[in-house]
């Protein structure tokens, strides 16, 4: 029988400033785990961080990472009772002016087994993710989704709420391994 977790993904824009959102996500959707980008507690400039916030009855054990890319906020954790999954927070603001690579995407993927959970603000925008345009990033991202067989939670519905005159985006992203029940 499969272990059913409740898991959200968040952007704070600061989690420290939005401390009573976070506590309402908990308690009003019953969070096993919260995977949050954009803490702002990481970065010289403020901005980037990754945390994971893990309800205290379940066993999770952090990951480590041989390599990274720089500039990119990495978090991870594994959960040795549910079936050897790892739970990922992954690249929290990339910021824009850091590209990932295919061998940056493909260096952190061979790093964690499967099955996993892989959700963050990859900064990436594609129209097949919901955004009102595609760049480079975004083309890199997909590539990437259908050469690790990844498959896409998100709904295409926009992430980003956007002032107006500007396009709208889905740059927070929600995958898993196809290998997960």
């Amino acid at each position: 029988m499969a272990t059913q977790l409740n898991i959200i993904q968040w952007n704070a824009q600061s989690a420290k400033a939005k401390r009573a959102n976070l506590e309402r996500l908990i308690t009003d959707y019953n969070a096993d785990i919260i995977l949050i980008c954009e803490t702002w507690d990481d970065r010289e400039d403020g901005h980037g961080g990754t945390a994971i916030f893990v309800n205290k009855v379940i066993n999770a054990k952090p990951l480590s990472f041989t390599s990274r890319p720089k500039n990119v906020n990495i978090s991870g954790i594994y959960l040795p009772q549910i079936t050897d999954m790892a739970v990922q927070p992954f690249l929290s603001t990339r910021p824009v002016h850091a590209p990932m690579s295919c061998q940056d995407y493909n260096g952190l993927l061979n790093q964690i087994k499967t099955p996993f959970i892989l959700g963050g603000d990859f900064n990436a925008h594609h129209s097949a993710m919901g955004s009102s345009k595609t760049d480079n990033d975004g083309n890199l991202l997909l590539k990437t989704i259908d050469n690790h067989q990844l498959v896409f939670l998100n709904d295409g519905s926009p992430t980003k709420l956007s002032r107006p005159n500007q396009c709208v985006s889905a740059i927070d992203v929600s995958l898993v391994s196809s290998s997960i029940d």
